[in-house]
């Protein structure tokens, strides 16, 4: 499998890529500031580009067999980024003929009954603009007839991995506790990688 890795320097894509290098999947990470990227692997190739470059987006995509974008973390303060990326890269995955792509959201895009979690008055406010963009990317992965999954966390932290961890399709965990390791969601996006359990959906992701 060969994967091209969208936000290897954030908080999660490190981890991320870490998950997969241990799967020998072969990962070409994509990065604004190669330099930035400290894992040595065989299975491993960094080429230098801008997620706001559509153009080198699609030159890099070509060749791969699925996309993982971990663009744009909670903790970005653009955040129009994760719209731009996902336009672009859904557009090289088109010109590439590339179908397969795990993309990272947040809680707020699952819904209970007909409602958005981000748009429920207990929904943290400080979340709900990234949480908007979050909303968009959804929405144009729905339209893109490409085969996505949307990982929805809740609020992700340094503490250790413990791999136990729970997921479901598009309902969010309303109970427990309202956080996550950075590592946990990692692990779950190198595993889907090879099982494709949830081709087309949001997936919420929860501490067992």
């Amino acid at each position: 499998m060969n994967v091209l890795l969208f936000g290897a320097t954030g908080n999660l894509g490190p981890l991320v890529l870490e998950k997969m290098l241990a799967k020998n999947i072969h990962v070409t990470v994509f990065a604004r500031s190669p330099e930035k990227v400290v894992a040595r692997h065989s299975a491993l190739k960094v080429v230098q580009g801008d997620v706001k470059d559509g153009q080198a987006v699609a030159n890099a995509i070509a060749g791969h067999d699925s996309v993982v974008n971990a663009v744009g973390g909670e903790y970005n303060p653009d955040a129009s980024i994760r719209s731009t990326a996902v336009d672009h890269i859904m557009a090289g995955m088109k010109r590439g003929n590339v179908k397969h792509i795990i993309n990272l959201g947040g809680v707020g895009v699952l819904q209970v009954g007909g409602w958005y979690l981000y748009k429920s008055p207990v929904f943290p406010k400080d979340f709900v603009p990234v949480t908007r963009e979050h909303h968009k990317v959804y929405e144009k992965l729905q339209q893109s007839g490409l085969e996505w999954t949307l990982v929805c966390p809740p609020k992700m932290t340094n503490a250790a991995a413990t791999g136990k961890y729970s997921t479901r399709a598009d309902k969010p965990y309303l109970f427990g506790k309202m956080e996550i390791p950075l590592g946990d969601v990692a692990d779950f996006i190198a595993q889907e990688l090879s099982q494709r359990r949830y081709a087309r959906q949001r997936v919420a992701i929860a501490m067992s």
